[in-house]
């Protein structure tokens, strides 16, 4: 390349013009550097959210009953009241003969002594 100063007032010109378009270029550059770190800062802040999100998630969830303990402990609860209601209905029929039978026998003491 011939040097700056041995060239015609055209090709001056023409040297200014790539000296501001190299600037130019710079700057635009420098601007895509500093928007590409902005996106690399925002897509680590979000990445952080997610991950805050998902053991809170985890936590939370940690917290509730799973469907196969729910249903195994639902069929215990279910059996034991099944078995508490059998339980009270036999204390009723028995409660209901000892008053049968107490009635027979007051009626029959009654009975006998008048």
């Amino acid at each position: 390349m011939p040097s700056q100063d041995t060239c015609t007032p055209d090709v001056k010109v023409i040297w200014a013009e790539l000296r501001a378009l190299r600037t130019q270029i710079e700057t635009v550059r420098m601007g895509d550097m500093r928007a590409l770190e902005l996106q690399a800062k925002e897509y680590e802040r979000r990445l952080d959210e997610l991950n805050h999100a998902h053991t809170k998630a985890a936590l939370r969830d940690a917290t509730f009953v799973t469907r196969e303990l729910h249903d195994v402990a639902f069929a215990r609860v279910d059996r034991e009241a099944a078995a508490l209601a059998r339980l009270v209905w036999v204390g009723v029929g028995i409660a209901l003969i000892g008053q049968a039978l107490l009635w027979f026998v007051i009626n029959h003491l009654v009975g006998v002594t008048k």
